[in-house]
């Protein structure tokens, strides 16, 4: 019998002193449960940047969620995040350490830290400025939404649906654990239009001055970049109070090169990159594919941009989380140079009028730029769907100190 939670918490806090890689703290709490009460609360300084993907199930177990960590591939179990399927929580977003989650039969949007369990609260997604009303009462129509065109009308949508597709994404400057205030950014509605809220904030309120569909949005060097589909660049000042003011909208001539494609802004230490998710052309009842990325670097004045094949030595991770990059160096030997490590973020075929209708989650692995090539991660199945599908769709977890 193991006698490893007999050990005196001062004992406990030394080891976890020389623990520094993400994966090693969740496997350093899964030891023993009295662990996770006096490690949970500890400050992390040493604690690096060690990238790993939440997965919706554990591999051998259908009840709970696991750890992927990509540099040593191996998995590790998660017991303090709610179960997304069972509890009907999707995964919206991934900053600082935090996940975003969203639940069906509530509009609760919430922060989690996967790591000790802290929680806090988001205003609901039935605040967003689009919403004219939410009514518990009205099954498959709790949500009134305002019509693009006409602001008398409005039309109903589903719980669910609002939960999988009206907000797309949510990110956040600023970590809930150290901030007095922090400013929170979401992709939301019809025509994926930008919101904000602050710490202390009820509701979400629209970003003034946006006016294209948005696919990605980022901090870079104290402002808010947010990227349209066209490749428009909205440039915001961020205070420390009130809301983020446009000061520039920016025509780069640099239009994605395909149709089908993903496009996500990504902060680097040689200035602000777009990068292209180029995707297979899907046809009927066939899911789409990653073929490649395109990396390109915007300049100064956000004029123009050029592709870029080198990106350092660095690797860049995108999905619903912030997008963000890691130097490999001794922390992260086993890290992959000059890739990008992506997960599945298309929610096009994954949920549709509340049933699973084509799984998502299956087209994740490691883009190699020097030459081409993709590995595939070696994830399970999905055990309750079939092969390669997850549901909610994986996320990468990037904790900061």
């Amino acid at each position: 019998m193991s006698q490893w939670s007999v050990l005196p918490v001062e004992l406990l806090e030394a080891i976890d002193e020389l623990v520094i890689l993400y994966a090693d703290k969740v496997r350093l709490r899964s030891v023993s449960v009295p662990w996770h009460s006096p490690l949970s609360k500890m400050p992390h300084q040493k604690l690096h940047r060690s990238p790993c993907l939440l997965l919706p199930y554990d591999h051998e177990n259908a009840t709970s969620c696991s750890l992927f960590d990509p540099l040593d591939k191996k998995f590790y179990q998660l017991d303090k995040l709610p179960k997304p399927p069972q509890g009907g929580k999707l995964f919206k977003g991934s900053f600082h350490g935090w996940l975003v989650t969203a639940e069906d039969n509530s509009p609760s949007v919430g922060l989690i830290n996967p790591l000790t369990g802290a929680q806090l609260k988001l205003p609901p997604r039935s605040s967003f400025p689009d919403v004219v009303k939410y009514r518990s009462n009205k099954p498959d129509h709790e949500y009134a939404i305002r019509a693009a065109y006409d602001k008398t009308e409005y039309y109903t949508l589903s719980s669910t649906h609002v939960r999988n597709f009206f907000t797309y994404k949510i990110v956040m400057l600023g970590s809930p654990n150290t901030s007095d205030d922090y400013l929170a950014v979401a992709i939301y509605g019809e025509f994926d239009r930008l919101a904000y809220c602050r710490k202390g904030y009820k509701k979400w309120v629209h970003l003034a001055g946006d006016r294209k569909p948005y696919v990605d949005v980022t901090f870079f060097r104290g402002q808010l970049y947010a990227l349209a589909c066209n490749a428009e660049l909205l440039i915001c000042e961020v205070g420390k109070c009130g809301a983020p003011m446009v000061t520039e909208i920016k025509n780069p001539a640099c239009s994605p090169r395909s149709i089908g494609c993903k496009l996500y802004l990504v902060e680097h230490s040689c200035g602000l990159l777009m990068v292209e998710r180029v995707l297979a052309p899907c046809c009927m009842g066939e899911l789409s594919r990653t073929l490649g990325f395109v990396v390109r670097k915007f300049d100064d004045s956000y004029s123009s941009c050029v592709e870029v094949k080198d990106l350092g030595g660095d690797a860049l991770f995108l999905g619903l989380n912030l997008s963000s990059y890691i130097s490999p160096g001794d922390h992260f030997p086993e890290c992959r140079r000059n890739c990008i490590y992506f997960t599945d973020d298309n929610m096009d075929f994954s949920y549709l009028d509340g049933v699973l209708e084509a799984g998502r989650g299956f087209d994740m692995g490691i883009y190699n730029l020097d030459d081409g090539e993709i590995e595939r991660f070696p994830v399970p199945s999905y055990p309750c769907v079939g092969k390669h599908v997850f549901w909610p769709q994986p996320i990468w977890v990037v904790p900061k100190p």
